[in-house]
């Protein structure tokens, strides 16, 4: 059963979303402190990229640390602090036609910072 995306925030970190609850990835949060440059990198790599759907599965009991997200078809296990690095909203990224920018038939994230807009701010 899926909650209801109003249970979380606008922009809120990964750690804080409840189970089973759609998310996308709004952006890492670069402002940490030096030794979470590496936990960043890595989150990169293994595709907490902006845009991307998340989904937290599971959380350890008793503590809820660490927690089960799912990042497409693959889960990982992390820890709070570095789930906490990930800003999430559960408002899709908007998407643009590749038609209309000249590459084909099917809709692909806008590579902008619109990406991250929700439709509702992009008519503002």
């Amino acid at each position: 059963m899926k909650n209801a995306p109003a249970a979380v925030a606008a922009d809120c970190g990964l750690a804080d979303v409840p189970l089973h609850t759609d998310v996308w990835v709004c952006a890492l949060q670069l402002d940490g402190a030096p030794q979470d440059h590496d936990v960043l990198l890595r989150l990169l790599e293994i595709g907490f990229l902006p845009g991307e759907r998340l989904r937290v599965v599971a959380r350890s009991f008793p503590g809820g640390d660490p927690l089960a997200v799912r990042v497409g078809r693959t889960t990982f296990a992390l820890r709070r602090r570095e789930a906490g690095l990930v800003r999430v909203s559960t408002t899709p990224p908007v998407l643009v036609r590749a038609q209309e920018q000249g590459q084909g038939q099917a809709e692909q994230p806008q590579p902008s910072a619109q990406l991250l807009l929700p439709p509702q701010e992009l008519a503002a």
